[in-house]
């Protein structure tokens, strides 16, 4: 398929556009600024595992409604760059995958990105192995509980300054670096007082050199395993405030 028109298609009331694009090879052009999408509440997997086309432009889409936008660009290989800055109404509550395996996005807007009733936000940038950073200070996660595989796999990924985040209801961690091999700077932080998973954290962040996470408040935590693994350029590491007595798992 070339390209696709959507002109004749009345949408004015569907509440559901899930994986309407998924799985098609769209070559050309979809005519997205046909479509009505002021009902919308669910986007997830809009364009999971789409075609070859480079760029999108969704500008013209209604998210006053949407709520979950979950998995919507999971998989898009070919997608080098895009604009959510007209998602910006906050009844979005799912962000988990947004962008998960797009391997090739090297552009991100979202400054106006409407986060602050996000719960899932795991794995958001999952495998954009073609990132070297990421302006995330606009963003609002005061009701984020699930923060794990955020950046997991962005081995391109330079520096992180991610002081802004509210974790302060967040229950999992797990592998939210993990295997960001050229991450040399990171700043947090953290609250992490209800947190119950670690597992995997900084595994493999290769290059670096330093962290503090003396802020850390490991009271509740039971996953520890793979914390640091490979983490061989760390020069030192202060965790003599860690509280370790429901651990169940500290393995490597």
């Amino acid at each position: 398929i070339k390209e696709l028109k959507l002109n004749n298609f009345d949408t004015q009331y569907i509440e559901d556009m899930s994986y309407i694009f998924a799985y098609t090879n769209f070559t050309d052009y979809i005519f997205l600024k046909e479509i009505n999408t002021n009902s919308v509440k669910n986007m997830s997997g809009m364009f999971k595992d789409c075609g070859y086309i480079e760029n999108i432009d969704i500008s013209n889409f209604n998210t006053n409604n949407v709520e979950d936008i979950s998995s919507m660009f999971e998989n898009y290989e070919c997608l080098s760059e895009i604009n959510l800055d007209n998602f910006n109404e906050g009844k979005i509550t799912n962000m988990s995958g947004l962008f998960s395996g797009c391997i090739n996005l090297k552009k991100i807007t979202i400054e106006k990105l409407n986060t602050e009733n996000v719960i899932d936000i795991s794995n958001m940038f999952y495998d954009c192995s073609s990132i070297t950073s990421l302006n995330l200070k606009s963003l609002k996660t005061g009701l984020t509980e699930n923060f794990s595989g955020m950046f997991q796999n962005c081995q391109n990924l330079r520096s992180l300054d991610l002081s802004s985040f509210n974790t302060e209801k967040s229950t999992t961690f797990s592998n939210i670096f993990s295997n960001c091999r050229n991450l040399e700077y990171l700043k947090q932080n953290f609250v992490t007082k209800n947190a119950i998973s670690f597992s995997g954290m900084f595994y493999h962040c290769d290059l670096l050199s330093s962290l503090d996470i003396s802020n850390f408040d490991t009271t509740n935590a039971k996953y520890m395993d793979n914390m640091f693994y490979s983490c061989s350029s760390l020069k030192s590491l202060n965790i003599a405030n860690f509280k370790t007595k429901n651990v169940e798992a500290m393995s490597f």
